[in-house]
């Protein structure tokens, strides 16, 4: 074939020919097997693992490589990686097997915390479209998924009224992308009040607005009248007395991410009511002459 191809490269053979005699028998094998195998004889094979309940497991191929399955599915519906594939293979296995505790046993799988306790799931490796992850074994029975990151923030030690709403109280929160501290409305979604200034326990005198942390001084969450702190070491329950009102110290910074611009292509279509305005400039047009 190597040589066929050179020489139609040279010119001393036509290739329509050359692609003719070699496709004309390989499709008809190709259609000659697709009629006798299934996907399954490729993508399923034994395996000498059990399930959990004796079933025999079948190393299947899945859109994340090979993985056991058990033979009885979907009546059951366990999955389990491949010994020895680690982290990267396809299926999942018991969080912590193959890993030891110390006593030269392997360790004890971690516990679902949404169904562990009533339905006994515990959290395996699982690999999805975006990378391995925890979650729990009886999926799709129970979804939860282990994320993880820093632990949650603990709560305030105190009840700030939300400035905006005036009927939730101020939270701790975490963001997703930089993972920094935020305070918002318990109250979200129905309030989307949210600060980047700690609250302090302190209320404003005049507005009973809740006192955050501004730097080295306060700030006031209704107002934003600033308030000094210095010398009070202990703000909270205090009703402490500020500057005048300040709106624009609780404007939050422009965001530094460029904006998306949508611009028309050249030569495209234009909007309905441009259409509509020019169709009406042009029929005036008409009647006037």
């Amino acid at each position: 074939m190597e040589d066929d191809l050179d020489d139609v490269a040279d010119g001393k053979r036509a290739w329509v020919p050359l692609v003719r005699e070699f496709y004309t028998p390989f499709r008809a094998r190709v259609d000659e097997k697709t009629k006798e195998l299934k996907r399954s004889d490729f993508t399923t094979r034994p395996s000498d693992e059990l399930c959990s309940l004796g079933h025999p497991m079948m190393i299947r191929l899945g859109r994340y490589g090979e993985f056991l399955a058990c033979s009885m599915y979907p009546e059951h519906k366990e999955t389990r990686e491949l010994p020895g594939a680690g982290a990267g293979a396809g299926g999942s296995k018991p969080a912590g097997e193959g890993a030891e505790d110390g006593t030269g046993e392997p360790a004890a799988p971690e516990t679902c915390p949404k169904c562990g306790g009533t339905e006994g799931g515990v959290l395996v490796a699982r690999r999805g479209r975006f990378g391995p992850f925890m979650g729990c074994s009886r999926y799709p029975e129970c979804d939860y998924i282990k994320k993880d990151g820093p632990p949650p923030p603990p709560p305030l030690p105190f009840e700030a009224i939300c400035p905006t709403c005036n009927t939730g109280h101020l939270v701790t929160r975490r963001a997703r992308r930089t993972g920094s501290l935020f305070w918002g409305c318990s109250r979200y979604p129905t309030c989307r009040f949210t600060t980047s200034h700690e609250p302090i326990g302190a209320r404003h005198d005049v507005d009973s607005g809740p006192v955050g942390r501004n730097g080295e001084a306060g700030l006031c969450l209704v107002c934003g009248a600033a308030i000094d702190l210095t010398g009070i070491d202990h703000p909270i329950g205090r009703s402490l007395a500020g500057g005048e009102a300040n709106p624009a110290a609780l404007a939050r910074p422009a965001s530094s991410r460029p904006r998306r611009t949508t611009r028309a292509p050249a030569g495209g279509s234009r909007s309905t009511a441009t259409r509509k305005a020019a169709t009406a400039r042009s029929a005036g047009a008409r009647r006037a002459e």
